[in-house]
Order: structure tokens, then C-alpha cells, then sequence
């Protein structure tokens, strides 16, 4: 076992990590577990994990643990993307009879996560004669690194980030998130990841645009990367309990990419983001930048939050030096100033939106690009509802709303299914409610 090194498959979140991990389960030198893993520790998500002192159940019992949704889905955890079946076959007695045998009193954590990768594979019986690597994907486990000993002598890195137009369409398809703000969180942690590759090497960055757009590439770079001998003696289909792929939603997410693309063009922050690999380098050669990103790493792991949309003061000096280093211009579109000047949104009020609209905007609204994401969804709601209260109050001068682009996009089949799924059917009943009662006090 100390010849297997530990693969890290790193992410800032949610950059579609999951669509490459069936791709290594193929490979008989990889031990990969499927799922979302080691993402908590305690209480606290994407932080340190210390067990000095922890008995050798409660350890692995910490590793093992799954977290749910409120309507009771995985969303983190070993068999996250398992069926029933997958899960009730899942050996996890097993599992953690070997693993507790095995780990003995180390607590070093890298040894911990070695045995449990490679406890699970024996107690499932897949075929370990080849492992050369122990691999999971969790979390951005490098803002962690400094707490572990030898990690970067021991861990070989994938970084796996993506384009940022689809990154914020994969965030936004799971809750309410201020994309404006998110591309905040998206440029310093991938500036952090960009710091690490450089100053610790082993370590690959990737796009997983590259995974869906030019795959045997970017497979063709991560056989080089690990070195892996085993190409032509590849398992024939992923191992149990991976996600799997669905090129339908890859299709809508594509669609929604391109929409989140022409909202945000025009956006200083989006603008550095799609421009990325021109200065990120650069900017990371100055002698201050690593002690601000020691200090966020710093600040991180002694915190709690995990909001997209907030990013914290050090952060937030992160980008003020990134502003004054490219002496960017920000223009904005008519899309961009509805969402996040007339409205303001985001996680920690996403049951309540504030406004700075009370009008309808008539022909204007044929400028505003709505993708069906919970966060534009929501805010046109709130707009059209806002302006029908208005309408009800001053009640002498009235157009039919209902015949703008704003109410019949969310009228539409695509768009209510949209509104089912998001919990905002109430929301929307309640707006065409108060559009019916406009219409009424403008005939009394």
C-alpha cells in the first residue's frame, strides 16, 4: 500500500467533476470512489479534517457520512449517485471491518483516506492488482492542504474546472445564487488552484468543457499526466455507483451557458473570467499574491459559510487587486442592469427579493434574456408582481401584462415545469392573481 499514492480530484464546487470520475473508473491503476466524499468533518462543510485522539470506528463513520436534501436526496456521500439497487448491494459493514483492521492507529490523514479508498474496493471485490492510485473527489481540498502533512508529496492533483458561463449554469440549476457575485468565488479559487499547481507541482488543471467537447484529448492528457500503462486493458463499463451521464441535460445546459454568456458579457468580472489564462499567470508572479491567498486559506478554514455569492473580505481584496492589475472597463447590457440593479438576490435572502422597480417595462422587455434557473426565474416573477401591485394602487392607466415576453416565457409549458420544480408555483399563481385584479381596477 505505500507505493499507491492518493489522486485528488479537486473542484471549486459543482464545475461537473462528476461526469469525469466513471471515465477513471475504467482504468484498472485507479482506485476511484464513486460519489461526493469526505466533505464534512464535525459540523462544518469543506474544512480541515483532525483525528488525533478519534477511535477508529467513529473515524470511518465520519468518512461514511451522507448528507440530504429536505425532501431526502444525496447530494453528498459514497452512493450519492447510486441506485436502490447499487446502494442496499453496497458492503458497508464490510467496508468498515476492513477499514478499522487495516488503518490500525495511524491518523496521519492522507494513510486514512488510502485505507478507506482501497477498503472499499476489497470489500466490493473489484480487482486491485494494478492500483497504482487511491482517488476521491469532495471538495476544493486545496485550500485545506497546508494541514496535511507531505500532501503535496503524496497527492498527485486534477484540478477540474470549467468554463465560467457554465459554471454559473451548473450552480444556479441547484439553488439561488447572485451570479454577479459568484464570478468572485470562481476567479480567486481557481487563482488559488492556479498558485498551488505552480508553486507544488503535480498537479493538472482541466476543463470539463474539454471532457464534453473533445474527450479522447483530454483523456489523452490525463494518461500522460499519471503515466498509466493500462490503456489497452481498460474495465468494459465504470464501476457501480458513478454518475451517469445524461447528454440531454448536457444539451439544455449548453443552452443555458450560452444565455448566462450574453447576460454577463459586457460584465467587468465575467470579462476577466473568460480571460483568464492571459493574466492569471501574471498576476500570481507578484510578490504580494502569496500572502493573500495564504491569508484567504487562512480565513477560510476559520469559517463556516459556503455561499457562491459571498466571498468574503479577504476575497474581496483579492479582487480589488485583480481590478487594479488589469484596468478593466465594465459595460453592461439591459439583461445584466434588470437583474442586479433594479433587484437584489442572492443565498442568504433567497426567500425574499428587493426591488427597485415598481413599472412595467413594456417593449424593454424583449432585451431581457431569461434562462430557466431559479435566480432570473424568480426575479421576474417578483417584477411582474411589483408592477401589477402598482398597477392595482394607481389603478387609471393599465396594460395587458400578459401579453409581454416576461409573463408568457413563464407561462410556457418549458417555463411552468420550471416553476414546479424551483417550489415557485405559489409565487406565480399569487402574480397571475394580482395581474387578473389589475385588470379589473382599471375598468372601475
Amino acid at each position: 500500500m505505500s507505493n499507491i499514492k492518493l489522486l485528488l480530484i479537486n473542484t471549486i464546487g459543482l464545475t461537473g467533476a462528476d461526469l469525469l470520475l466513471p471515465k477513471l473508473s475504467l482504468y484498472k491503476e485507479i482506485a476511484i470512489l464513486p460519489g461526493q466524499n469526505f466533505g464534512i468533518y464535525k459540523d462544518n462543510l469543506y474544512r480541515v479534517h483532525e483525528y488525533k485522539g478519534w477511535d477508529s470506528s467513529d473515524v470511518f463513520d465520519s468518512l461514511s457520512r451522507n448528507l440530504y436534501t429536505k425532501d431526502g436526496r444525496i447530494w453528498m456521500g459514497l452512493t450519492k449517485n447510486m441506485d436502490e439497487v447499487e446502494r442496499k448491494a453496497y458492503p458497508k459493514v464490510l467496508h468498515k471491518k476492513i477499514f478499522i483492521k487495516k488503518i490500525k492507529s495511524s491518523r496521519d490523514f492522507i494513510d486514512i483516506l488510502k485505507v478507506y479508498i482501497l477498503s472499499y474496493y476489497e470489500a466490493c471485490n473489484f480487482d486491485s492488482s494494478k492500483i497504482v492510485f487511491a482517488s476521491w473527489f469532495a471538495n476544493n481540498v486545496l485550500l485545506n492542504h497546508a494541514h496535511y502533512n507531505n500532501f503535496s508529496e503524496e497527492v498527485k492533483v486534477i484540478h477540474v474546472s470549467c468554463s465560467i458561463s457554465r459554471w454559473l449554469t451548473y450552480i444556479s440549476q441547484t439553488r439561488t445564487w447572485d451570479c454577479s457575485k459568484a464570478i468572485k468565488f470562481w476567479l480567486v479559487n481557481n487563482l488559488y488552484a492556479l498558485m498551488y499547481a505552480r508553486e507544488k507541482g503535480n498537479t493538472l488543471i482541466i476543463q470539463i468543457d474539454d471532457l464534453i467537447n473533445s474527450e479522447n484529448d483530454l483523456i489523452k492528457k490525463i494518461e500522460d499526466f499519471l503515466s498509466l500503462k493500462s490503456k489497452k486493458d481498460l474495465n468494459k463499463e465504470p464501476l457501480v455507483g458513478f454518475l451517469k451521464i445524461n447528454q440531454a441535460i448536457i444539451a439544455e445546459q449548453n443552452s443555458i451557458a450560452n444565455q448566462l454568456n450574453e447576460i454577463y458579457k459586457d460584465f467587468s468580472l465575467f470579462k476577466l473570467a473568460l480571460k483568464f489564462d492571459d493574466w492569471s499567470n501574471e498576476f500570481l508572479n507578484q510578490k504580494m499574491s502569496k500572502e493573500m491567498f495564504e491569508k484567504f486559506s487562512n480565513f477560510w478554514n476559520s469559517t463556516c459559510h459556503t455561499n457562491f455569492d459571498w466571498i468574503g473580505p479577504i476575497g474581496d481584496e483579492i479582487i480589488e487587486e485583480i481590478f487594479k492589475f488589469n484596468q478593466i472597463k465594465s459595460d453592461k447590457n439591459f439583461s445584466y442592469t434588470f437583474y442586479h440593479e433594479y433587484f437584489d438576490l442572492n443565498s442568504d435572502h433567497y426567500d425574499k427579493v428587493n426591488l427597485h422597480l415598481n413599472h412595467y417595462l413594456g417593449c424593454l422587455e424583449n432585451e431581457i434574456i431569461l434562462p430557466p434557473l431559479p435566480y432570473f426565474i424568480r426575479i421576474c416573477i417578483e417584477y411582474l408582481t411589483s408592477a401589477a401591485k402598482n398597477s392595482i394602487k394607481l389603478g387609471h392607466s393599465y396594460i395587458n401584462f400578459k401579453e409581454g415576453k416576461v409573463f408568457l416565457t413563464l407561462k410556457s409549458d418549458a417555463f411552468q415545469k420550471k416553476i414546479n420544480s424551483f417550489g415557485l408555483k405559489d409565487n406565480f399563481d399569487h402574480l397571475e392573481h394580482l395581474i387578473n385584479k389589475a385588470e379589473l381596477a382599471s375598468k372601475q
